[in-house]
């Protein structure tokens, strides 16, 4: 999933969908970048993930999957 526009102050809003949920697994990006590109590179990517987050604009939410 991507966004489709630019938000009104023009930042972009994405979504990271976890799916499916595992009891006890590491659902922390920064983990799994590393995981995935190794510990040198996965820190580097990393850092362009933190910095194209705006301060204190980050939300995180919380939901079920329904049975429909």
């Amino acid at each position: 999933m991507h966004p489709v526009k630019a938000n009104a102050d023009g930042s972009f809003t994405y979504l990271f969908i976890m799916d499916s949920y595992v009891k006890g697994a590491d659902y922390e990006i920064e983990s799994l970048i590393k995981k995935m590109y190794g510990a040198k590179q996965g820190a580097e990517y990393y850092k362009l993930f933190e910095g194209a987050i705006l301060p204190g604009k980050d939300v995180g939410y919380l939901v079920t999957q329904s049975k429909d």
